[in-house]
């Protein structure tokens, strides 16, 4: 594991990037994550940011999305991966 480095912070200068944003999606277990990943180190500098990571700091992390629960902390993590993609590029 490589040793943590400076906190990831805003920074202005990427405000100024963009580019196409793709999101890949798909019943469970269709190889999702593995698409996105070769996506990833084919498209020269990109950022795969995988739903998982963030759904797993709650401490039921995939409830029922059908459920008032469910849908609300989809919502939050949806928010959570929208407001760190520009923070940590790469």
């Amino acid at each position: 594991m490589a040793p943590p480095g400076p906190p990831c912070r805003w920074d202005r200068s990427l405000a100024a990037w963009s580019g196409p944003i793709l999101v890949v999606s798909g019943c469970s277990a269709v190889g999702k994550s593995t698409v996105s990943r070769l996506l990833t180190a084919s498209l020269g500098p990109s950022l795969h940011m995988p739903a998982d990571v963030f759904c797993r700091f709650f401490d039921d992390p995939f409830p029922d999305p059908a459920s008032s629960e469910g849908a609300r902390r989809y919502k939050v993590v949806g928010v959570a991966q929208a407001a760190a993609a520009p923070v940590c590029p790469g």
